[in-house]
């Protein structure tokens, strides 16, 4: 059983998608999948390899969130912001119980080896009385402040995954069990590039096939590092008065201030005719194979960064803010660039360098390839995968006293 309580496409429906493909092919396993993204998004990436069930969330982290900007805009209230928001946080948790009791049936019902839980802590509730293995699987670092409630949560997780060395740094620094979590690295289902060349892609979106494209993918937040790509790429456009810019992803997470000064920002440098919103595209590799050089601009530290291995599947160079994941997945110099964060000059110069010595990018390239099938490959996630599952079905047993 999979389960993903994320509301938006992203890293976490990606891997909650690949690991049932993953699972499907390795272990011809039966696979259950719960998901709150609109059904009509979320379905297509599971190519028929689970039985689907769309369960709405109506307290999710969107509501915490949109709770956190009433609280800190608020005259009179920023005093009582933290307490204030703990209040109305165990409130709103009260809205998920129907959400909460949907699941349990249903994962009654199911009857599954393994509950795997990708995003949130409410499903740790709905199987608290179901004597199976509860895996979660850490997307993010876990905070030194987390909430009693969640840790006493993750109290009941039989183990952890961490999809990097520095998410599981966290979890480490937050005080869990070290002999409880495993790194198992994000994966790409395939390592083969698509049969589409560049300039289809880039007439796919309307663009010339003949000009340089410089693109970021992924969900449209601050701290994914949105306004510092245009800055930067604000500077490549100076020098290279062709080239286009690519902004791929879902802003619903973010307040539309923010969105909205993104556009402002390229306005009022006259470009705006140089960049490209695409909120969705059904086949996000139309947008690493449409680009030149893809960016990774994260201003917080990254958890893995999924969307550098798929750039580097598609032959697409990255270079990426040295903050978290990317620096275990780039070679800096061999199989991609770091550069640091919120640095726009060195963001800038180093795509500039790679558009001004493609013979440097395709070394890139070839290298990138040759690590993403040595550590980012399906095959070697599902046997790090399957030893953590039967480790924890053991761990299960030991702990239900069926087994000595």
């Amino acid at each position: 059983m999979l389960i993903d309580n994320g509301l938006a496409v992203g890293g976490t429906l990606t891997m909650t998608a690949n690991l049932s493909q993953g699972l499907k092919r390795y272990g011809n396993h039966s696979i259950a999948a719960v998901f709150a993204v609109d059904p009509r998004l979320a379905a297509p990436f599971f190519k028929g390899t689970a039985e689907l069930r769309y369960l709405r969330v109506p307290f999710n982290y969107m509501s915490r969130l949109s709770l956190k900007q009433f609280f800190d805009r608020t005259p009179g209230l920023r005093l009582v912001s933290k307490p204030g928001r703990f209040v109305l946080n165990a409130v709103g948790r009260r809205f998920n119980a129907f959400y909460v009791f949907r699941l349990a049936r249903y994962l009654r019902r199911v009857k599954a080896d393994v509950i795997h839980i990708n995003s949130g802590s409410d499903p740790i509730v709905a199987a608290h009385d179901i004597d199976v293995p509860i895996i979660m699987h850490l997307h993010g670092m876990i905070p030194l402040d987390l909430d009693p409630r969640t840790r006493r949560l993750f109290g009941r997780v039989t183990r952890f995954i961490a999809i990097s060395e520095v998410v599981r740094e966290a979890y480490l620094k937050a005080g869990f069990d070290p002999g409880k979590v495993s790194v198992v690295n994000n994966f790409v289902v395939k390592t083969e590039p698509s049969s589409q060349t560049r300039g289809e892609a880039r007439r796919s979106l309307g663009l010339d096939p003949g000009i340089d494209v410089i693109g970021i993918v992924g969900r449209v937040v601050p701290w994914k590092g949105t306004r510092e790509f245009i800055a930067a790429m604000l500077l490549v456009a100076a020098k290279r008065p062709a080239a286009r810019f690519l902004i791929v992803g879902d802003s619903s997470e973010s307040p539309p201030e923010f969105v909205q000064s993104l556009h402002e920002q390229i306005a009022v440098a006259g470009l705006t005719e140089r960049f490209l919103f695409i909120p969705h595209l059904a086949d996000p590799g139309v947008a690493y194979r449409a680009c030149s050089v893809l960016v990774h601009a994260s201003i917080e530290p990254e958890p893995f960064g999924m969307v550098i291995i798929e750039a580097m599947v598609e032959g697409t160079p990255v270079v990426a803010a040295n903050f978290g994941g990317p620096a275990e997945i780039i070679d800096d110099g061999v199989s991609g660039i770091l550069v640091e964060p919120r640095d726009a000059a060195a963001l800038s110069g180093a795509v500039l360098g790679l558009l001004e010595k493609p013979e440097r990018a395709e070394r890139i390239v070839a290298e990138a390839r040759r690590r993403v099938e040595e550590r980012f490959s399906e095959a070697a996630a599902m046997k790090s995968l399957t030893q953590v599952y039967e480790r924890a079905i053991r761990d299960q047993a030991v702990s239900s006293g069926r087994d000595a």
